[in-house]
């Protein structure tokens, strides 16, 4: 692999981590094709794809307009706060198809050809409220916490075929993901953090660009908190 162009799948790459993880591939060599269901500002990639991956059959279009996948980089999400009392069964269903159902489908459409040319990565974006539970929705956090346990799964079935599959359990990033909160709910967040402070996309991206190397290969079925020391595990 080392003497091939290496081609990148990265989801939710119109913003945020998957926007900064695009650059940082496509600046290190990558093809890299974007995946989003808004319209893609300049991110390095070679192509884009507009896709809405809370339905199925989308999931499978970008796996075949895609072409060959080496690294799946699976950044969308959506976060929809409710309280657990004014949830309905459609805010379950559309956390659990955007933030988990589409994650499975691109594992299980990418990780075969992967195996069968010997080498891939697979890094799958959670959260931390996988770990703490959701204070703005129960079925996101939900969602992220099943995305941990798909990635064990597919870690088990592919690592011994040169497939590795991590997940990096993000907390307080400076996106338009978290743009909910006000000032008052941003302190609260940072009062939570050691650190002291949100984090960057660019410091995720550097994660990334790490796990899905060569130097990486011994890491799978990890989750990486990444949060500031929000969680120690």
């Amino acid at each position: 692999m080392r003497n091939h162009v290496r081609h990148a799948l990265v989801t939710g790459a119109a913003r945020g981590v998957g926007h900064a993880t695009s650059l940082s591939l496509a600046g290190r060599g990558y093809e890299v094709v974007g995946v989003d269901i808004r319209q893609q500002r300049s991110n390095g990639a070679t192509a884009t794809i507009s896709a809405d991956l809370s339905d199925p059959s989308e999931c499978d279009r970008v796996i075949a307009e895609a072409g060959r996948i080496d690294v799946l980089v699976t950044a969308h999400g959506l976060l929809e706060p409710r309280s657990i009392e004014s949830t309905t069964v459609e805010d379950f269903d559309r956390a659990v198809s955007v933030n988990l159902r589409s994650v499975f489908l691109l594992c299980q459409g990418s990780a075969p050809s992967m195996a069968a040319r010997g080498w891939g990565r697979i890094i799958n974006f959670s959260s931390v409220v996988a770990r703490t539970g959701g204070f703005s929705s129960a079925p996101y956090a939900a969602a992220k916490a099943g995305v941990i346990a798909l990635t064990k799964s597919f870690a088990t079935a592919y690592s011994s075929r040169g497939v590795t599959c991590n997940a990096v359990a993000p907390a307080a990033i400076d996106t338009e993901l978290n743009a909910f909160l006000d000032e008052a709910g941003r302190q609260r967040i940072i009062d939570l953090v050691p650190v002291g402070r949100f984090s960057t996309p660019e410091e995720f991206a550097a994660l990334v660009v790490y796990l899905a190397g060569d130097d990486a290969g011994f890491i799978t079925g990890a989750t990486i908190d990444m949060n500031g020391g929000w969680v120690m595990t």
